[in-house]
């Protein structure tokens, strides 16, 4: 498939980037479930920072400076199946999927607008 004049222009912001999709859900031996372990993927795609402009369309506080998006381009390549919760990893930071933008028919991409996850501190104990 060629690339649309608005995915053709995402091509300088190609970055390496990690992606963990999750598996399904699965029942332990105490029948208790459990989420599966990520796969990981490590991959070139365009990453970007969240715009004004998609911080002037949000509801207060929904995005910071910190968040980004990350595009999968239509080729022929097979495609991911990534869902909200997913996780990218660019440099040192993660970021989790929270919205999709379907932009295949108008642009040749997904956009998936993430937010930067706030590492997990353990307790404290004294």
């Amino acid at each position: 498939m060629i690339l649309s004049s608005l995915a053709q222009s995402l091509l300088p912001h190609r970055k390496n980037v990690s992606l963990f999709v999750k598996g399904p859900k699965a029942k332990d031996d105490n029948g208790e479930w459990h989420d599966s372990i990520a796969v990981r993927h490590d991959l070139i795609w365009p990453t970007t920072s969240v715009s004004s402009r998609q911080f002037q369309l949000s509801a207060d506080g929904d995005y910071t400076t910190e968040d980004r998006n990350f595009f999968q381009l239509i080729t022929e390549e097979s495609l991911f199946d990534i869902k909200q919760g997913d996780e990218f990893l660019y440099k040192t930071t993660y970021f989790v999927v929270k919205d999709i933008k379907d932009m295949t028919e108008e642009a040749g991409y997904l956009r998936y607008v993430c937010k930067k996850k706030i590492p997990q501190t353990p307790p404290r104990t004294s």
